[in-house]
């Protein structure tokens, strides 16, 4: 048996984990650290400072950090087998802030219901009565990015032995949590919630209800089993009443989720017979094309960069998170969520910074920091644009390599999209940006960066959360959004590799 002592926040804690077992699976079990690919070794952001006695470092950590981080213990926790007694620092955490939005009270006794967005970086939840009257939101970030950042991490997770049931687990937990809260703010009994609708991606619908995800890493990409389209509570512990209907929104094919669908629904997309571009920018960048009453639909792993997560400084959209950045007089502001001290950048505030970056000759077309420009700096072994050199907030240039690679997986993908609808981008005559991250976005950044096309200017709106208002439709007896769309396998496509290959560079 190992012991780690644990240092953060100013506090110590001890845990015990089992010799061999890799550090960064003992945190992450514990909700301690998290890493974009999961603690499998291919991000380097799982660091911890060893106290006393640190091993030698390895290749990797030697790329990583610098001389003098490495002679202050620093080191990366996937790479690290527990044995014996050590002792190590975190760094200081960011908490999974549950936040509540309150509307109105219940009534003691009425029937309500529960609206759920499961996404992969964060879930929102609505309670509203058989009406449909919002009586309160809530929000949180998905723990099961302690198992990975995005998708495919978490599938490989699941593949591991008792993978799969971690990752139901925690998401579980999640809900139940939101659940709590929301019923606490409108002086409800859970007892009052009878019926609930999950609105998710594939392989989180998959994830949560326990359902093998192997087939889903691998071509076609797809299911072997169909998912199921309700549950009961005692077939998910979600905190619901016994006897309580649990609704999961039908994805359209592999992974064209439920999410999409309620999105469509919540939009009324296309039913104006034109040329509409809905685009849900998450870690799986979900794309919906409507060309004269047919639907082309498509997913491209954009990864989790998009939402704060992958970054040196990145963090989700909460209070502190830098969403907007401007230039005046050769000098960056910013702005943050809540006007609180800056802790970190946010996806929105990652767009405008390589805006911000792209104008003022910061960042080349290829996306290469120019060393000579006075936004750029050399700190530590990093190059970087300094955002808030006091606060230790900046661009690094593998930052800025992760953004052009997922802004090329979407722009590629609306481009194969358009070439399977017989269509030019410029034809499109309308975009709607969807999810959390739209509600902060800038359209100038959009298609400064090149994620849209030029043709698009002053044509794009920001729907928000519109998985999450396509559930609360469907819980008012409302049809959900059913014509056929064909669904665009992007791996099946050697044009697309080609596309993202010329997208990768800025315009």
């Amino acid at each position: 048996m190992a012991v780690v002592t644990i240092i953060t926040n100013g506090q110590k804690r001890r845990l015990k984990g089992s010799e061999g077992e890799s550090l960064y699976s003992l945190l992450s079990s514990e909700g301690l650290l998290t890493a974009p690919c999961g603690g499998s070794g291919l991000c380097g952001k799982c660091r911890v400072r060893f106290i006393s006695s640190p091993a030698p470092p390895v290749a990797d950590e030697l790329e990583i950090f610098t001389d003098s981080q490495l002679k202050a213990g620093w080191r990366l926790a996937c790479l690290y087998p527990l044995m014996g007694e050590i002792c190590i620092e975190l760094p200081q955490l960011t908490e999974n802030k549950l936040k509540v939005n309150f509307c109105e009270q219940a009534e003691q006794g009425e029937m309500l219901a529960l609206a759920l967005d499961l996404g992969t970086t964060s879930l929102a939840a609505c309670l509203l009565d058989t009406k449909g009257q919002k009586k309160a939101e809530a929000f949180c970030l998905n723990s099961q990015r302690f198992f990975g950042a995005d998708i495919i991490s978490r599938l490989n997770y699941a593949a591991k032995s008792n993978g799969q049931k971690q990752l139901q687990n925690a998401v579980c937990a999640d809900i139940r949590q939101l659940l709590f809260a929301l019923c606490s703010a409108v002086g409800a009994d859970k007892k009052q919630v009878k019926h609930a609708v999950v609105a998710a991606n594939t392989a989180m619908l998959a994830l949560l209800c326990g359902i093998d995800t192997t087939s889903l890493g691998q071509a076609p990409y797809r299911l072997m089993c169909d998912l199921p389209q309700q549950v009961n509570s005692a077939q998910l512990p979600l905190g619901l009443d016994a006897g309580s209907v649990i609704d999961l929104i039908a994805p359209f094919d592999g992974f064209i989720g439920g999410d999409v669908r309620a999105g469509l629904t919540a939009l009324d997309f296309g039913s104006d017979g034109g040329t509409s571009l809905f685009l849900d920018l998450g870690t799986n960048g979900e794309i919906v094309l409507a060309v004269r009453g047919q639907y082309y639909a498509a997913s491209a792993a954009a990864g989790p960069v998009f939402e704060g997560f992958g970054l040196d400084c990145g963090m989700s959209a909460q209070s502190g998170a830098i969403y907007q950045a401007g230039l005046t007089d050769g000098k960056l502001a910013y702005k943050t969520i809540d006007d609180a001290p800056a802790l970190g950048i946010c996806g929105s505030g990652l767009f405008d910074l390589l805006r911000i970056g792209l104008q003022s000759g910061a960042i080349s077309k290829r996306g290469r920091l120019q060393k000579e420009h006075p936004l750029v700096r050399e700190i530590g072994n990093k190059r970087a644009l300094v955002v808030d050199i006091a606060r230790g907030i900046y661009l690094t240039q593998d930052d800025i390599r992760q953004a052009q690679l997922a802004k090329a997986a979407i722009r590629a993908a609306l481009k194969q999209l358009c070439m399977q609808a017989h269509i030019l981008e410029g034809e499109i005559s309308r975009a709607v940006i969807a999810g959390s991250l739209g509600s902060n976005l800038n359209e100038k950044a959009l298609i400064t960066v090149g994620l849209l096309p030029d043709t698009l200017y002053s044509k794009i709106s920001f729907a928000g959360n519109t998985s999450l208002a396509g559930s609360v439709i469907y819980l008012q007896n409302i049809s959900l959004f059913n014509k056929a769309v064909n669904v665009v396998y992007l791996a099946e496509y050697a044009e697309y590799q080609k596309l993202f290959i010329q997208e990768i560079n800025f315009l």
